[in-house]
């Protein structure tokens, strides 16, 4: 692997809601597909491991997100030698958190996030609201994390742009009818930021919410490098490139040129 280039994938699923043991096996077959294929970070939707929406069992699952569950995520890493980034639910004290953590074959967890931007009376009322900015390294890399309806504010990703990613991944749970999120507003933080852009939804439905799938990987100028379909369990890949990154920015760079306005 050019030490310049990386190759993601997506794996796009409706998993077992609330069947952790289920959503482990689902996460195995897929980090075994991702390595036969040479893909070095594999992104899940978000919650993947516990399921989103679950309202009345959210505690109890969270308190499964334990020990032996990173333990047995480090593993598949370890046996398929690809990074696993995906949402889980986080109990921390009295607190529960919509999160994502990555876990990568060489550190173990390397990376944990709690969604800042949390979507309508029912997130609002079930987590509580994170405050950290979760960056981490792989082959070159700067990888910046973003959960579902934090990409629809610019100032989250120009927050991370600002301070050096090259890609923003982005476990998300986009539920009918708001595909205009993942056909326009994912391309449009690639665009603006001059980032790679991943997005990684689910299919399927959890009681009355319907979620639209369309997972996709953005190109710094906006390109879809790879889109999935609305309804199908598939996984979707690209090679990004440091080095163009750089071509994007040659002319110009929207976050330098912003501290000359």
């Amino acid at each position: 692997m050019n030490p310049t280039t990386l190759k993601i994938g997506i794996w796009q699923d409706a998993g077992a809601s609330g069947d952790i043991e289920a959503n482990l096996q689902i996460i195995r077959n897929a980090a075994k597909k991702a390595s036969d294929q040479g893909i070095n970070l594999l992104i899940f939707p978000e919650c993947f491991l516990t399921g989103y929406f679950r309202k009345s069992e959210i505690r109890e699952l969270a308190e499964q997100v334990d020990a032996v569950a990173i333990d047995r995520l480090n593993n598949i890493s370890k046996e398929s030698n690809v990074a696993l980034l995906m949402g889980v639910y986080e109990i921390s004290g009295d607190n529960v958190f919509n999160s994502a953590i990555c876990i990568s074959p060489q550190q173990g967890e390397c990376a944990r996030y709690r969604k800042r931007a949390l979507y309508g009376e029912w997130e609002k009322s079930s987590f509580s609201r994170g405050s950290n900015v979760a960056v981490f390294e792989m082959l070159g890399f700067k990888i910046g994390i973003l959960i579902c309806f934090d990409i629809e504010f610019p100032e989250l990703s120009r927050e991370l742009a600002s301070i050096g990613v090259d890609l923003i991944a982005v476990p998300t749970s986009l539920m009918s009818p708001y595909t205009e999120v993942a056909n326009h507003i994912v391309a449009a933080r690639a665009i603006e930021n001059q980032v790679y852009v991943a997005y990684a939804n689910r299919i399927g439905s959890e009681l009355e919410l319907d979620y639209v799938g369309l997972s996709s990987i953005c190109s710094p100028t906006g390109q879809l490098l790879a889109q999935a379909s609305i309804h199908e369990t598939e996984m979707i890949s690209a090679t990004i490139s440091l080095d163009e990154i750089k071509q994007a920015r040659s002319t110009f760079c929207y976050v330098d040129e912003l501290a000359n306005i």
